[in-house]
């Protein structure tokens, strides 16, 4: 009893209220029986002692007990601190809970602290209890953390004699789950809430399903550690200086112009390459799958895939898998935690009457989709109505690691996003929600090779206490126990940039900024520089692709009518992408696909499905409104001309291969059509020698030699001179490469323009990671009002190399359309009898 009685004095001298010492009146022991008096009604005190101080954690009044709930009791732990700051604390628990999260984070603060195992004891990868128990689902869905932070709040402020002038929540994954449960059903229990990688219920475990289909389909579409290295490696060796530092992190995975099939095997399986079969695992992970009722399970974001915290530790798993009898695979040693998550709750929870046996292998989304709803209701935190925690002036932080390869950072976006338009825009949005991205994070603090240490909590209590919104968090990252690097995260969709000078892994060296180039970093990307050539010149040499444009459109589309690109979030892109792929699989299947969506006659068939992956909403950067400019008179007399004029795709008359396109004759697509993508033929190489750059087109097998004579205003030949693909003169700006290029035949010029006053100004820049930005200038007085320029990225593929393109100047259809035509006249004249 001594020490209870010593516990008390202390916190009746160290009580603090508004900053000021008082003494705890009404305090009371730390004895279960002394607790017990002054429980809620529902509430049940099972044990009660003080817990003597460690490091840096105080000394403290450790209470366990339990709260009823209709069928269930519901167990909590709450930690009083000796030394305490007037505040209270509640921690989320990841996975299917069934044990207490850890409480050192608000202790250590001086925070009378809690947690709840939310109904029922267990692993945090055991499901079980589920069966046949619909008050543990409902408690573990929201229910059993609403109910315990009552009561733990009540018995803080039976202890101390004086209620939390603040009550936060803070939660990872399944923790960041109940914090937006608690947000949008309960917003009066906590005045900050703070919610990590958050996990938004079932739709992630369905997801997960289907990728587990995939992987383990046979041995081929298995992915080893060593594949998964070179996947993470070739993707951060792509896109690390996308952002114009190379830091070894990927900023914006967004941004990152990386295709996996670039690493597809030319000829046999190798070490430094991917099979067909291992890339639709890679693309079942990194890509959007269809969910339930047309839902889109969104994808995992591109890099930083290895490590013991990354596919590892969620995905693949540590050990070989074992052939099952049929062929297929099964996991062994200890499961990855992605696998475990799934299984278990499509045994025990997803649906009603479970019976525990429901094998995954078999999940059908059609069929068994729909039987998802119930559940999903309750224990999915998808409402975007935070309006009654936003009246009442609490604060909510999000944020997620951007190589988390557990739950979609991607997804948290669009949540926040969604929570913004709701408010009303950002000018309503930032007054209580902020979120906050880390780059190179794993799954929740502490994982993955970005920073990924921060005290959030800090940044919570000034924004509600204070009233200063964060703008910035200090991360950091350590090795064996030492900091190595420290960097700010930014509030969403601020980014850090590098000032310039400096340490790139001291955060005082970055400064939050809007995405875009800011002068550091533009500084910077302006300097990176790719290899050299024998001879100087920048080695832009390789094979390139652009198939991944093909379906975006050209100009700015209805759906975003009075918007610019910067204006476009990553939520609408995605869904514009999504609508893509949606209309080319119909198209697909219009020309031969299968009602599955297996499109074409073979998988190595550069399908259309595959080339609608897009990475911009459109491609015309000039104007800003994404609109080419109007036309002039002459430039609109012209184009009704060329109208009338006649081709295949009319009725004739065909008098001789003359009046079809050079296209349909096979023998260019002139330029700049020869680079503007198709459904396929869409391969690029650059081949350079000492004063010339070639580029070699897949279809129509044109090859285009650019003359280096280093003018910035090139010397063309006489206008005499006219070439169908035109005269390409350039030169070098730094490591740009310009390209200006007239003379063009008129059958040739492009969209109809005058060839004598035509030029088309071309610039390759080179981003890293052998990615090219290609953009053309389009100027022609006399046909539009003004020059615009439109930008497609050139992606590095050398996987993929230029393929025969089977068509020449004697096409069997052009000899075919015509032999047609002289049939029709003679059928007209009455020579051949009518069909």
């Amino acid at each position: 009893m001594l020490i209870n009685r010593l516990a008390l004095v202390l916190i009746a001298a160290t009580l603090v209220t508004g900053g000021a010492r008082v003494r705890a009146a009404g305090a009371i022991e730390c004895t279960t029986a002394a607790l017990q008096q002054k429980a809620p009604a529902d509430t049940t005190i099972t044990a009660a002692a003080i817990v003597a101080a460690a490091g840096a954690t105080p000394s403290f009044c450790r209470v366990d007990g339990h709260v009823a709930t209709p069928g269930n009791e519901v167990n909590f732990r709450l930690a009083l601190p000796v030394s305490w700051n007037g505040k209270f604390y509640f921690e989320g628990v990841g996975g299917f809970a069934g044990t207490f999260g850890s409480l050192t984070n608000g202790l250590d603060k001086g925070y009378a602290s809690a947690s709840t195992d939310t109904g029922h004891q267990g692993t945090v990868i055991d499901a079980s209890w589920a069966l046949n128990n619909p008050a543990r689902r409902i408690d573990f869905a929201y229910r059993g953390t609403h109910v315990t932070a009552v009561a733990t709040k009540a018995l803080t402020q039976a202890f101390y004699g004086a209620a939390p002038r603040r009550a936060y929540f803070d939660g990872c994954s399944n923790g960041g789950r109940q914090a937006l449960l608690e947000a949008q059903r309960y917003p009066e229990d906590f005045d900050g809430i703070i919610a990590g990688d958050p996990s938004f219920g079932t739709l992630g475990q369905v997801r997960r399903a289907l990728v587990y289909q995939t992987l383990l389909s046979s041995p081929e579409h298995f992915l080893s550690a060593a594949k998964v290295s070179l996947l993470a490696k070739s993707v951060l060796a792509s896109c690390d200086a996308q952002d114009g530092l190379a830091d070894g992190l990927i900023t914006d995975p967004r941004e990152c112009t990386f295709r996996p099939e670039t690493l597809k095997c030319a000829g046999p399986e190798g070490p430094d390459c991917l099979t067909g079969a291992e890339l639709e695992t890679v693309n079942a992970v990194h890509g959007d799958l269809k969910g339930p009722g047309g839902r889109v399970l969104t994808r995992l974001p591109l890099g930083h895939e290895d490590g013991a915290s990354g596919w590892q530790a969620w995905v693949t798993g540590a050990s070989d898998p074992e052939r099952r009898p049929d062929g297929t695979l099964a996991l062994t040693g200890r499961m990855p935690l992605g696998f475990s998550f799934q299984n278990g709750y499509l045994q025990y929870l997803a649906f009603e009457n479970a019976d525990g046996k429901f094998d995954w292998r078999t999940f059908n989304v059609d069929r068994d989709g729909p039987k998802l709803q119930p559940f999903m209701d309750v224990f999915s935190p998808t409402s975007t109505d935070l309006s009654k925690l936003r009246a009442r002036g609490a604060k909510l932080i999000l944020y997620h690691g951007w190589a988390d390869p557990a739950l979609s950072a991607l997804g948290t976006i669009s949540y926040y996003e969604d929570v913004v338009k709701k408010s009303g825009g950002r000018g309503q949005s930032d007054k209580f929600v902020e979120l906050f991205m880390a780059p190179g994070m794993h799954h929740c603090m502490g994982n993955g090779p970005g920073p990924n240490r921060f005290d959030m909590l800090s940044a919570l209590d000034a924004w509600v206490d204070k009233g200063t919104a964060p703008s910035r968090v200090v991360a950091s990252h350590a090795a064996g126990g030492v900091v190595d690097r420290t960097r700010p995260l930014c509030p969403y969709p601020q980014v850090a940039k590098f000032k310039g000078s400096g340490s790139v892994d001291a955060a005082e060296n970055f400064e939050c900024a809007a995405p875009g180039v800011s002068q550091a970093v533009g500084q910077a990307a302006r300097n990176w520089t790719p290899p050299k050539t024998a001879w100087g010149d920048p080695d832009l040499s390789g094979n390139y692709t652009n198939k991944y444009e093909y379906g975006t459109p050209f100009e700015r589309p209805q759906e975003f009518e009075g918007r610019r690109l910067e204006d476009v979030t990553a939520k609408e892109l995605s869904d514009s992408v999504r609508k893509r792929q949606e209309d080319a699989l119909e198209r697909a299947k219009f020309l031969g696909g299968d009602p599955e969506g297996k499109i074409g006659n073979s998988a190595e068939f550069r399908d259309i499905y595959e080339v609608s992956k897009g990475s911009r909403a459109w491609l015309v950067v000039d104007p800003p409104d994404g609109r080419i400019p109007p036309m002039t008179a002459e430039g609109r007399a012209r184009a009704a001309q060329a109208a009338r004029a006649r081709t295949s795709f009319g009725n004739g008359p065909f008098d001789g291969p003359e009046d079809f396109s050079l296209w349909e004759r096979c023998v260019t697509r002139g330029f700049p059509g020869s680079m503007l993508p198709g459904v396929y033929g869409n391969s690029y190489q650059v081949v350079q020698g000492p004063g010339y750059v070639a580029i070699r087109y897949e279809m129509i097998h044109d090859t285009r030699v650019i003359r280096l004579d280093g003018q910035p205003r090139q010397l063309h030949p006489g206008k005499g001179i006219r070439l169908d693909m035109g005269d390409a003169r350039g030169h070098w700006e730094g490591s740009t490469l310009v390209v200006e290029t007239t003379n063009f035949t008129q059958r040739s010029a492009y969209r109809n323009a005058d060839a004598s006053t035509l030029r088309l100004v071309e610039r390759f820049t080179p981003k890293g990671g052998g990615t090219l930005e290609w953009s053309l200038t389009v100027e022609d007085p006399s046909t539009w009002t003004r020059p615009w320029t439109f930008s497609i990225p050139l992606t590095a593929n050398d996987s993929e190399h230029i393929e025969q393109y089977e068509c020449h100047e004697g096409n069997h259809a052009v000899f075919n359309i015509l032999s047609a035509a002289r049939a029709a006249e003679r059928q007209a004249a009455g020579q051949l009898p009518a069909q």
